[in-house]
């Protein structure tokens, strides 16, 4: 038994490299269900695990109308890894680039 039996995890971020690995582990650790938001925009759904235990949400976090579809009771876990390929954005305007990643926060 590990700490992961039973749990209920979300997983922004999931369809990328990083995020669907992570997504693998934590089923393979005995994680019941595992919601993953992704926008897509530098991954893909052929990432996310085909499991009956994964549900797939298509969208930006930064975006009220996904967070309004999440069902959030009873999580145990919230990984966000949520990012995109490259830096240039962040270079370029900074404080642009980091909204998309945490919108409800102001610098």
């Amino acid at each position: 038994m590990t700490e992961l039996d039973g749990s209920r995890a979300l997983v922004v971020g999931g369809a990328g490299f990083v995020g669907s690995n992570l997504v693998l582990a934590l089923l393979e650790g005995g994680a019941d269900g595992v919601v993953v938001v992704d926008n897509l925009l530098s991954a893909e759904r052929a990432n996310v695990p085909d499991d009956p235990r994964v549900s797939f949400v298509e969208g930006s976090i930064a975006s009220d109308g996904i967070l309004d579809e999440l069902d959030v009771d009873g999580l145990d876990y919230v990984f966000h890894l949520a990012t995109y390929h490259g830096n240039q954005s962040s270079i370029a305007n900074p404080l642009e680039d980091s909204a998309a990643y945490a919108p409800h926060i102001s610098l």
